[in-house]
């Protein structure tokens, strides 16, 4: 799921609200089901000259939740951890930071994951049908651990009610609540109004809600309201219960969603430490062999030392391109990127930032959520698969970096293919042309196994470049990881 949202009205400067949300059901034994969730979300500001200027980077993640499915709705287990991330402070940002490691139960109606918008059963052959159908979630949890932020407790509600059918359109009304308790009970709430449209494997929506938080700058500090105006797109990838009727190729469906996230750990690295990274594409439309195509990404690093969970550059994107399907393995596209390189803790008084514009030639295995496009027609043993991207780009305009041209190549070479698992090896590298010329390259090596995403573990080597600043120092290092796609 992806959504984002202006506001307005909000008394501590937000100007805005944008999400990523991925829940993976690891296995499914029985009525039992194994998932892990991540919702990142991410706040702007007007300061700095920048009415958008990102503020706050927010994880809200389950680690490991076991819940036993029934009739009408599912009971749960969860382990959740929250974390704020402060960016661009001049300051040191500890005390703003919220840090909460909990466990608790969860009761919630099969409607209301990600995606689940499209389980309403209205009847396409009438232009209006009254639904009525409620989704609701119950959570209460308590702390394992805190920092900064000491809450005892926290309990959370959300209910949607899907009003009727009209003309492929379902009208919608939401309310939710999370209340954090300490010596008071602090009680967050929101108001949401909308439309949604099922088309192909992706619900839209288009949504206006009233929004009250506290402590929205600082623990202990003031509260804010503000009124939201956004959009959202979601969808269940991959999913494969026979009660919900999705197209059987989600690959080659329009419009659909595809993503890719993980987190490594490098080693030998006198900058950076720990790296977490989620992004999405939406293929909007296609027509004949086009395909419109809208991303969006986020990357967060942590410092060498220190604790890692603290983001030390925090790497925004947002794009879009056409894809031209050259035939079902080969594919051509035009794309634009805007990037953003912020800070976390340690502010130097400048972003960077950039807009590319380049053209690509690449095979289908190299599309974000597609890597493992041919495992599944492929025989075990040594039969290799071949996947490669070759690109060019021209920076439209740059702040405070060097380069004027870039130039990428990635091949990956699949060498053995047994069951759901492929071992691989590739090779990847980048040249910059401009005042500075520099380069930059990798060799991977790894595990791909296939289930209703592919899992990658990997082992890397690589030179890396402009850490400091764009144009800095370089250095070589390894890091270890995983990778989740579809």
């Amino acid at each position: 799921m992806a959504d984002a949202a202006s506001s307005s009205g909000s008394e501590a400067g937000f100007t805005s609200i944008s999400r990523k949300k991925i829940e993976i059901h690891i296995a499914r034994y029985g009525a039992f089901d194994a998932s892990f969730l991540v919702n990142e979300r991410l706040l702007t500001s007007d300061r700095y000259e920048e009415k958008f200027h990102p503020f706050r980077l927010e994880y809200l993640m389950e680690y490991f939740k076991l819940s036993r499915r029934f009739s009408f709705f599912s009971l749960g287990l969860f382990l959740d951890h929250i974390c704020y991330n402060m960016i661009d402070e001049p300051q040191d940002s500890d005390a703003y930071q919220l840090r909460w490691y909990g466990i608790g139960l969860q009761v919630f109606s099969h409607g209301m994951g990600p995606g689940g918008k499209r389980t309403y059963q209205g009847d396409n052959n009438y232009a209006f049908q009254w639904l009525l159908i409620p989704q609701f979630l119950f959570s209460a949890g308590i702390p394992l651990h805190t920092e900064q932020f000491m809450y005892d407790c926290k309990v959370k509600g959300v209910l949607r009610l899907d009003i009727c059918y009209f003309l492929g359109m379902v009208p919608y009304l939401e309310a939710e609540f999370e209340a954090l308790f300490d010596d008071r009970a602090r009680i967050d709430r929101t108001l949401e109004m909308g439309v949604y449209a099922v088309l192909s494997t992706v619900t839209f929506s288009v949504f206006a809600g009233y929004q009250y938080h506290h402590d929205a700058l600082l623990y202990r500090g003031h509260s804010d309201d503000e009124f939201i105006f956004g959009v959202r797109a979601e969808a269940w990838i991959g999913y494969t219960d026979s009660s919900v009727l999705l197209p059987r190729d989600v690959h080659t469906a329009f419009p659909s969603i595809r993503f890719r996230g993980g987190y490594g750990k490098r080693i030998g690295s006198d900058y950076l430490g720990y790296l977490t990274h989620i992004g999405a594409d939406l293929d909007a439309v296609r027509i004949d062999n086009l395909a419109v195509v809208f991303s969006a990404g986020t990357s967060h690093y942590s410092k060498a030392q220190g604790n890692a969970l603290f983001p030390r550059y925090i790497t925004l994107s947002w794009g879009g391109g056409i894809d031209y399907f050259l035939s079902e393995r080969f594919f051509t596209g035009i794309n634009y990127e805007r990037v953003v390189r912020c800070d976390g803790n340690a502010y130097r008084g400048h972003d960077e930032s950039y807009h590319l514009l380049g053209m690509s030639f690449a095979s289908r295995g190299m599309r974000r959520g597609e890597i493992d496009y041919a495992d599944a027609g492929r025989s075990d043993g040594f039969a290799p698969q071949f996947e490669y991207r070759f690109f060019a780009g021209w920076f439209l305009r740059s702040e405070h970096m060097p380069y004027d041209i870039k130039y990428a190549a990635t091949l990956r070479w699949d060498a053995f293919h047994y069951g759901i698992a492929v071992v691989y090896i590739a090779a990847d590298g980048e040249y910059f042309l401009g005042d500075d010329n520099n380069y930059s390259w990798g060799i991977e090596g790894g595990i791909r196994m296939r289930f209703n995403v592919a899992l990658e573990l990997y082992c890397r080597f690589e030179r890396m470049i402009d850490f400091e600043r764009y144009g800095g120092s370089a250095e070589r290092s390894a890091m270890i990881g995983f990778r989740v796609q579809r």
